[in-house]
């Protein structure tokens, strides 16, 4: 333990005072080094039948029901694809991972995945139907996510929790 690093930031809450351990930030540096170095995007393309009802000649009031319920659908299932990835990453020992969804301009999904370690990668083509390539964003920035989310797990405490990284499902 680095006592001598030890310092202590307080930060005023509406609710009380948070403690932050200031010793701990270069951790969370290489942390987020890690995690950027073991950055993968998994593809998903979308759901063709969910939007076809949209080729027929409809009124506009229809078209906009229709276009509600395909755009539903197409969320349900990246979150199908989503959960899926967690599920047999946490399944596989490694819950301690970051992922992101965007949306593909060519059409369908991307899941981003931030992994803690490397050997995940390896099991990511085991547990998801979809392409599986080195990290690919088209509108987010990686290195300002991984950090924003990182400190948020850290002033939560969730750090050392595996299961508490699951938790914070803010974007």
């Amino acid at each position: 333990m680095r006592v001598a690093n030890m310092k202590s930031i307080l930060l005023g809450q509406c609710l009380g005072v948070v403690s932050l351990n200031t010793g701990r930030m270069t951790d969370l540096v290489v942390l987020a080094a890690t995690m950027l170095a073991n950055f993968v995007t998994v593809r998903f393309s979308r759901n063709a039948e969910m939007w076809r009802v949209l080729d027929e000649d409809l009124s506009f009031e229809v078209r906009i029901r229709c276009l509600n319920h395909a755009l539903r659908g197409e969320l349900l299932s990246v979150g199908c694809y989503r959960h899926g990835l967690r599920l047999g990453l946490v399944r596989h020992g490694h819950g301690q991972f970051l992922d992101y969804v965007e949306g593909d301009p060519s059409g369908g999904w991307r899941i981003h995945l931030f992994l803690c370690d490397a050997s995940a990668i390896s099991i990511i083509p085991l547990i998801t139907e979809g392409d599986v390539g080195p990290g690919d964003p088209v509108r987010f920035d990686p290195r300002q996510f991984v950090q924003r989310r990182l400190e948020r797990l850290g002033i939560l405490r969730r750090l050392a929790d595996r299961r508490g990284w699951l938790d914070d499902d803010m974007p």
